[in-house]
């Protein structure tokens, strides 16, 4: 355990001395550092911490009040003692005011069962206010991971999502490099709850955020957006590796089935995603991603679509390719790389319009 460090502030040299020895004879262990002044007093604290101060109110160059408020400012506020051999009403309350835990006669200082008695009692104000301090953070960030978090699938919830833009949590993304939205819902989902009863419908969604879970990264960002909707944001996230992750997610909920969880019924999603350069990542980016997401509902759902795929989408009125067969042809393909590359570059230029996507579960 590491030595109490006190440093003692008073500009009488031999009165400086026998609180010194007042210290060393109450406190044995301690470590005392003296000081004539108020601004060796600041230079001391600056090179180190201190546990405690014990100052005497008049100072050369200051008062013990505007030295304790020098000493705070600087982020060094350990709990400071003052001692004065006046006992005025003014210089106590101005004393208290600075943020002083207690105040001592000089008489009183030079006592060593005294002194020991004033500066423990300090110290374990100190330390409770330091648990309680400590209590009240873990309170508030279990409360804070509370309200950020969806109830029943235990992903993080649109307050997160709206804090980790308020916050610009983006910060902590490499500007470098890609970040992957991408955008999820459930088939007929609805069919579930009315045929097989809310209950099913949740072990559904439970389901399907456990495997959303489990393949995230730490700096992933997994989110229940609303109802059966899921929105997965991924840093330095080229869109292959996009496109990838997210059909091994699409067939993990196929194989829901095969468990139990939804009867008879096969579980499917459909999947939409968009993947900018992280230094222009935005909300507009998630609303990318749930176009194309839209798109594959369009197109027969339990499919992938990139949002450069979305432009030849919207604007079909006939039979449409298949984008499954599509994807899995890109996985494959070894200049699929420099085909990303293009249809990032163009995708900017891409125009949806919403009233040919027909929003259907």
């Amino acid at each position: 355990m590491s030595k109490l460090q006190i440093l003692i502030v008073d500009d009488d040299a031999n009165h400086r001395d026998l609180i010194q020895r007042a210290v060393q004879e109450a406190l044995p262990t301690a470590e005392v550092v003296t000081a004539s002044d108020g601004g060796e007093a600041l230079s001391a604290s600056a090179e180190q911490r201190f546990d405690c101060y014990l100052i005497d109110f008049n100072l050369g160059d200051c008062t013990a009040a505007e030295l304790i408020e020098r000493i705070n400012t600087g982020g060094n506020s350990s709990p400071a003692i003052v001692i004065s051999s006046s006992n005025q009403q003014d210089i106590v309350v101005r004393s208290i005011r600075s943020g002083c835990v207690d105040f001592i006669n000089k008489n009183d200082a030079t006592q060593a069962l005294i002194l020991r008695e004033r500066v423990v009692a300090t110290l374990k104000k100190k330390l409770g206010d330091k648990r309680r301090r400590k209590r009240l953070e873990r309170r508030m960030k279990a409360l804070q991971q509370a309200a950020d978090t969806d109830l029943l699938t235990g992903l993080s919830n649109r307050q997160a999502f709206d804090r980790f833009f308020l916050q610009n949590d983006r910060k902590t993304f490499d500007r470098r490099g890609d970040t992957a939205a991408i955008f999820l819902d459930i088939d007929h989902f609805k069919s579930i709850n009315d045929r097989f009863g809310h209950a099913r419908g949740d072990a559904v969604l439970i389901s399907v955020a456990d495997l959303i879970e489990r393949r995230c990264d730490q700096s992933d960002l997994a989110i229940r957006w609303g109802g059966e909707e899921f929105v997965i944001i991924k840093p330095q996230c080229s869109l292959k590796a996009a496109i990838a992750w997210a059909e091994d997610l699409r067939l993990a909920i196929t194989q829901l089935d095969g468990q139990g969880v939804s009867g008879t019924d096969c579980v499917t999603a459909s999947f939409g995603l968009c993947v900018t350069p992280s230094v222009s990542f935005s909300t507009d980016t998630i609303e990318k991603a749930d176009r194309a997401m839209y798109c594959s509902k369009r197109t027969g759902r339990n499919r992938v679509t990139p949002w450069c795929d979305v432009s030849s989408h919207a604007s079909s009125k006939g039979p449409v390719i298949s984008y499954k067969r599509s994807i899995e042809e890109t996985l494959v393909n070894p200049r699929a790389d420099v085909d990303f590359t293009r249809h990032r570059q163009q995708s900017h230029r891409l125009c949806v319009n919403a009233d040919e996507i027909d929003r259907v579960s």
